[in-house]
């Protein structure tokens, strides 16, 4: 980070946050005090990269990467000697990216989706994180919900199979209390192809 506003600040953003049924918290590393300003914070540029050029920043070339729903991508080689450099490099570069690297095959498509989730009328006792997390498989909350900017609705980031547009009512149970909440997909329009590289 280039101030410690922003780490306190992503710091802030994350803790406290449910990743695939763990919580997650930070904290600043300690100091002896020594090092300059530069040397504990570090300085990292980031750059949206989209992922034909990061592949391609490794050196193999005459490729295509698709998006496909869900966490799933589709790597298209137009010669076997792009495929064959690949393999030959181990692909080390790609098992820090992915769970799993196969083959394409007719079943290797899942129908899966990634969105995002508005949720209203959650009452302020209850306005937290198990909450949520209860509500739904979370992979991570918005960021409207981390920010407690406001509490007309929280928004969740969530993965599913249901391939139409979600919108429900469920009731809450919190103690004796019972209350209906409001479910809504929240439609945008996001470009998949680009995501955040560290360099």
């Amino acid at each position: 980070f280039e101030r410690l506003s922003d780490a306190k600040n992503a710091i802030w953003k994350l803790n406290g946050s449910w990743v695939y049924g763990y919580r997650i918290w930070s904290k600043f590393a300690r100091s002896s005090g020594r090092s300059s300003k530069k040397d504990k914070f570090g300085v990292h540029v980031n750059k949206f990269v989209s992922p034909h050029d990061f592949v391609e920043s490794k050196g193999v070339f005459y490729i295509d990467v698709k998006k496909h729903p869900g966490r799933q991508f589709l790597f298209v080689f137009y010669y076997d000697e792009a495929m064959q450099k690949m393999e030959a490099q181990g692909r080390t570069w790609l098992n820090g990216w992915f769970v799993e690297i196969k083959p394409w095959s007719s079943l290797t498509l899942k129908k899966h989706r990634i969105t995002r989730l508005a949720v209203y009328g959650l009452p302020l006792h209850v306005w937290n994180y198990n909450t949520f997390r209860r509500i739904a498989a979370i992979l991570g909350l918005g960021e409207e919900t981390l920010k407690l900017d406001g509490f007309s609705h929280g928004t969740m980031s969530i993965m599913t199979d249901h391939l139409s547009r979600i919108e429900a009512t469920i009731t809450v149970q919190c103690g004796v209390e019972n209350f209906q909440v409001r479910i809504s997909e929240i439609i945008e329009l996001v470009n998949d192809s680009l995501f955040l590289l560290n360099m």
